[in-house]
């Protein structure tokens, strides 16, 4: 008796790090950081400036720091040339540190739930499922977009523990 309950045991003990190693392999971030990381640069009025002949089809991830938070930001020309600016979180993954972006070839990770969004769509912004946030305060003059940081601002809790990419 002694026997059977010690090896009933022991099978529960190796099945449940057997599954906790699982774990640990599906919530590893499995993406290498392609593109850019760069720093967001920012006008006299604290917006921020992307020249759209600066992006290419390979991410630029924008860095934009406020009150302690790393808020990230993602710029990527899409299949018809047109630069599309999102913020790299997620309304549905909500505050995990996890719930930002990574380009693989031609689509977007979230690093949280693994959805797989192409480049194409990635501006789309259904609520309803892991899509980055959209950004309202955007406008195109002349070869810039700019980048209005209020919005960004009011979206400071989401990075507050945020791990997405701040550097190579």
């Amino acid at each position: 008796m002694k026997r059977t309950i010690a090896l009933i045991s022991g099978t529960i003990i190796v099945f449940w790090a057997f599954v906790s190693f699982i774990d640990y392999l599906i919530s590893k971030q499995v993406y290498y950081i392609n593109g850019t990381i760069e720093k967001a640069t920012l006008d006299d009025d604290g917006n921020i400036i992307i020249m759209e002949d600066d992006i290419t089809d390979q991410a630029t991830y924008l860095v934009y720091e406020y009150e302690n938070a790393t808020i990230g930001l993602i710029a990527v020309k899409d299949s018809d040339d047109r630069v599309l600016v999102v913020v790299n979180a997620t309304n549905s993954c909500k505050q995990s540190p996890k719930a930002y972006f990574v380009q693989q070839d031609n689509k977007f990770i979230c690093q949280k739930c693994s959805t797989s969004i192409k480049v194409d769509d990635l501006d789309k912004n259904l609520d309803t499922e892991c899509y980055p946030i959209s950004i309202k305060e955007r406008i195109n003059l002349n070869g810039k977009i700019i980048i209005g940081t209020n919005e960004l601002k009011n979206l400071k809790d989401k990075f507050i523990d945020w791990k997405g990419p701040i550097d190579n």
